[in-house]
């Protein structure tokens, strides 16, 4: 996605393997810039399956209890309803397949002869609170809705901090906040560097994923754990909601359910692109789908 901003100051940086920028209508002082990167670093240093001392290294090696962060009961909420509504499909147990599957600490991109199968979430995994109790070592990976949840925590911080009119970019993941109305040009997932249409975000989330934005031979970062296997009717998704986790998860979940089916639960909008190319969209986005 590329946005086109009339707010006056960027910063831009680099935190949880991807690139960010906050524009905003007054420079961002270097006290935040320090609670944001400090922030940003902790989030990584708790759920990155990618750092070999993360605490989710941690649990991967054995079983036990582990109390996360008092705010990681957020992101385990939404998962157990998006695990719910997608029949299991969407589920933060998918890291030692993905990392089978190539997708590794080291992303040798060399898939393994056998990719082991996902878990179960409730068989493998009680929790109460942020507290998460597990009956076998577990990799967990909250990649579904974890760039989501940083970039809502990113935007407090930036509110407590007395900022009222910015937008937050973590390439592509993005939450608009203020007076401002962006409008967002929405990536063609078979180029780069065309868009397809746009769309005009206000105090909004907009998240996307697509299945060859992460992509090494027959594989790519979506797997349907029923299978073990990549996911291949649905190749791109696009998600406008209040909040960027809730966009971020759904963006995913819509790979594996209908929109009708997350509508029952969630206030969205959204597009989707099938392998066959034809696209289906919420009213939200059809004036800005270019023909």
């Amino acid at each position: 996605m590329k946005s086109e901003t009339t707010l006056a100051h960027n910063w831009r940086f680099d935190a949880l393997g991807t690139s960010w920028e906050i524009a905003s209508g007054v420079p961002i002082g270097d006290a935040t810039k320090k609670r944001v990167t400090k922030q940003l670093a902790l989030f990584e240093l708790t759920f990155s399956r990618f750092i070999g001392d993360s605490f989710v290294s941690v649990i991967a090696d054995k079983p036990g209890s582990y109390t996360f962060p008092s705010d990681a009961k957020e992101i385990f909420s939404l998962y157990e309803e998006l695990y719910e509504l997608t029949d299991g499909k969407v589920t933060p147990l998918v890291g030692e397949a993905l990392a089978d599957a190539g997708y590794d600490a080291r992303y040798s991109l060399q898939s393994k002869k056998e990719i082991h199968p996902v878990p179960r979430y409730g068989e493998v995994v009680q929790r109460k609170g942020n507290v998460i109790t597990t009956n076998q070592p577990v990799m967990f990976d909250v990649g579904a809705v974890g760039k989501g949840y940083a970039v809502d925590t990113i935007i407090e911080l930036l509110k407590a901090d007395g900022y009222s009119s910015f937008v937050v970019d973590a390439s592509g993941d993005m939450r608009i906040v203020g007076d401002t109305t962006q409008q967002v040009g929405l990536e063609n997932p078979h180029n780069f560097e065309e868009v397809i249409g746009t769309v005009d975000l206000h105090n909004k989330a907009l998240c996307a994923s697509a299945s060859n934005r992460r992509k090494w031979g027959e594989w790519h970062h979506i797997i349907d754990p029923n299978t073990a296997s990549p996911t291949h009717e649905i190749i791109a998704t696009w998600v406008v909601a209040d909040s960027a986790m809730v966009a971020d998860g759904l963006a995913t979940a819509l790979f594996f359910t209908s929109p009708e089916t997350l509508r029952a639960k969630y206030t969205y909008e959204y597009m989707r692109m099938h392998a066959d190319g034809s696209v289906e969209y919420s009213d939200y986005f059809a004036k800005g789908i270019f023909e």
